[in-house]
């Protein structure tokens, strides 16, 4: 995967988190599945790798912690000190990242 192709499954995975974070702080829970996710009023999210039309992996690994997987045509390269790059940071094949579901604050000011 180029890094262009490595960056469209960064923000398609990145959409999943912001997604699940809003179901979250509408119903404080994890949805069950992406299509629980997906059918959430204003949520757009693509949940297909577009490499193979597989739909992307998501799994509510206890009440505040879930995981999304994808699989990588070969390792991302990425490690520096951005933390946030790093998250992303994976080698070829199946690979799963954990996050705990986040509630969106909205600054009212």
């Amino acid at each position: 995967i180029s890094s262009a192709a490595s960056d469209v499954y960064k923000r398609q995975l990145q959409g999943i988190v912001a997604a699940t974070d809003l179901y979250w702080t509408r119903h404080s829970r994890l949805p069950v599945s992406l299509d629980e996710l997906t059918a959430e009023p204003g949520v757009r999210i693509k949940t297909t790798d577009p490499a193979n039309s597989e739909t992307y992996g998501y799994q509510a690994v206890d009440s505040t912690h879930y995981e999304v997987c994808a699989s990588f045509e070969q390792v991302s390269g990425e490690t520096s000190s951005n933390s946030e790059r790093n998250l992303w940071a994976h080698n070829s094949g199946p690979q799963c990242f954990q996050f705990e579901a986040e509630e969106i604050v909205r600054n009212n000011n």
